[in-house]
């Protein structure tokens, strides 16, 4: 799905939050793709106003479930690895980024973890007081640049 508007990655969204990655490690996923898995310490936690809406009632659900805080680590789930990273790389070790989240609902290993919204739509990188868009050309129409004022500020 490619999206036209900030309102619409919140709405598809279970979390937005900003933090540093810590760690990556890889792994290959039953049908043989590449997985990065990355382990994002959290700096903030954001509640836009159309976070969730356009979300079934069990993923959010499960989002309430995990519960992140500020200095909490998390777990991203992306497919594609530093060595085979397909048409979007990972993301990069002690890097900050903003990203807009929802929980990959399985079972074992990968119970508390996150699929980046929108492939690759909902990763900005830190880029001073701001975040950039990491892959602006992929498609899709959101603000190539945001503040924490865009997110209605952290929590």
């Amino acid at each position: 799905m490619l999206y036209s508007n900030l309102d619409a990655l919140e709405a598809d969204s279970a979390i937005v939050v900003s933090g540093e990655t810590v760690r990556l490690s890889t792994d290959v996923s039953d049908t043989g793709l590449p997985i990065t898995y990355v382990t994002l310490r959290v700096d903030e936690v954001f509640e836009p106003s159309s976070l969730g809406e356009n979300l079934p009632a069990d993923l959010l659900a499960e989002a309430d479930r995990v519960d992140v805080g500020v200095g909490d680590q998390i777990l991203v789930k992306q497919y594609g690895s530093a060595d085979a990273p397909g048409e979007f790389p990972p993301l990069t070790e002690r890097s900050r980024y903003l990203l807009f989240l929802v929980p990959t609902m399985q079972e074992g290993e990968d119970a508390s973890t996150f699929y980046v919204v929108g492939a690759n739509a909902g990763i900005y990188a830190a880029d001073n007081d701001a975040f950039s868009r990491a892959y602006p050309d992929s498609g899709d129409s959101l603000p190539m640049t945001l503040t924490t004022a865009d997110l209605g500020g952290a929590r």
